[in-house]
Order: C-alpha cells, then sequence, then structure tokens
C-alpha cells in the first residue's frame, strides 16, 4: 500500500509477497489471497491472533490482526467491525459446505435475513484451521454441504 506521504508500505505478515498496492487490479489480488492462503499457516503462530474459534466440525479456526486488517481494507471493506458476525457463521453456522474447487476449504454461512447470508471461508489443512475471507453474500455457492447432515 502507499502512506499519504507516497512510501510504498507492506502488510507486516505478508512481507514476504511484496507490498500490497490499493490500485492493483482484482485479478491481481485474487492472485495473492491464493498465495497468502497458502502462506497463513505458517504466521499463525503469531501471538497477534485476532480472534479463534471452535467449528462445528471439531477445528479451530483463527486470523491474526494483520490478516484481518487485510481482509476488511483490500478483500472485503464492507466486513469492517463485523467481527462478532463472522465468529457466529464459523461457531453457530447455519449450514457448512466443502469447496467445489479445494477439499481441504469450507464455506460457513450464516443467515443475517432473508436470502442474506455472511459466509467464512476457512481452510483446515494439518490440523490447524485459518480464515481466508469473509463476505457478505446473496447465493449459497456449490460445493457439498456437510453440516448439518
Amino acid at each position: 500500500m502507499q502512506s499519504r506521504r507516497g512510501e510504498r508500505t507492506a502488510i507486516p505478515a505478508f512481507s514476504g509477497c511484496g507490498a500490497i498496492n490499493i490500485h492493483e487490479s482484482k485479478r491481481k489480488l485474487i492472485h495473492r489471497s491464493k498465495l497468502m492462503s497458502v502462506i497463513v499457516p505458517f504466521v499463525t503462530n503469531d501471538p497477534d491472533i485476532h480472534f479463534e474459534v471452535l467449528t462445528p466440525l471439531g477445528f479451530s479456526v483463527r486470523v491474526t490482526r494483520s490478516y484481518w486488517e487485510l481482509i476488511v481494507t483490500i478483500k472485503h471493506p464492507v466486513m469492517a467491525g463485523r467481527e462478532s458476525d463472522v465468529r457466529e457463521a464459523l461457531q453457530n453456522p447455519d449450514e457448512i459446505r466443502v469447496s467445489s474447487i479445494d477439499a481441504e476449504v469450507y464455506l460457513f454461512y450464516k443467515a443475517e435475513r432473508a436470502k442474506r447470508w455472511v459466509c467464512a471461508v476457512a481452510k483446515h489443512l494439518n490440523g490447524d484451521g485459518f480464515l481466508i475471507t469473509t463476505f457478505p453474500t446473496d447465493a449459497v455457492k456449490e460445493g457439498v454441504r456437510v453440516w448439518p447432515t
């Protein structure tokens, strides 16, 4: 990102990915997001855990403060201040689906109102669970429903 003075800055936990420019194309941001979803398990031992919750599938999902900041400033700014909604979606979802692209990625849905959900996307890898992203949605995505059974 660029500071107001024009200096390039990087989100600290992801400095290995290079600085994130807020003017990057959506395609580049999606690519970085996929790269970061691989890196996150290696930085979650950071004492900077923003929150960690237990899911109905029996694994915990956590997110660091720096990664949460990335989500709410770059990926989905509409989720700023909605940590409690994300926790609720992970702890008490209405439905959980396995991603149709990656069997280690789960989509946790919690209804907000009619035809509107909060979706929390988490990866369970080598015993660790971490938040990839979260967003409001008007449709439950494809994938195999795994909870409730």
